[in-house]
């Protein structure tokens, strides 16, 4: 089961930050935050790669529940890098789903930082 705690590595990696490096963690994974703000289209490469196991993916009561139970079906598929795969492909091919597609905040931060250097 999942916890927004972090784990050992990720408070390793955060204790070597320094003037030269920047860590930024996800929530859970970055598949789980994609999904909270991009379900439709993760949903739909999804089901593409692996249908029948799309439809037992639970909605729950709230987002973060639907997006556990995505990244739970994903993993037990071992799908993360086909799903990777194919989304680069939808994103760079789909003017419309790259236009509405939405990155995670923390990878917006670590991309200005390291694009401006901003703390």
């Amino acid at each position: 089961s999942y916890t927004t705690t972090n784990t050992s590595r990720a408070e390793k990696a955060k204790a070597l930050e320094n003037g030269l490096l920047k860590v930024e963690l996800a929530e859970k994974t970055l598949e789980y935050d994609l999904f909270k703000e991009n379900k439709d289209i993760l949903l739909e490469i999804f089901k593409e790669m692996h249908p029948k196991a799309a439809e037992r993916i639970k909605e729950g009561t709230t987002i973060n529940e639907h997006a556990s139970n995505f990244l739970k079906r994903v993993e037990i598929n071992k799908a993360k890098s086909e799903l990777s795969h194919r989304l680069a492909i939808r994103l760079e091919s789909d003017v419309n789903v790259r236009n509405d597609f939405k990155v995670p905040e923390y990878i917006q931060r670590a991309i200005r930082w390291v694009v401006k250097g901003e703390q």
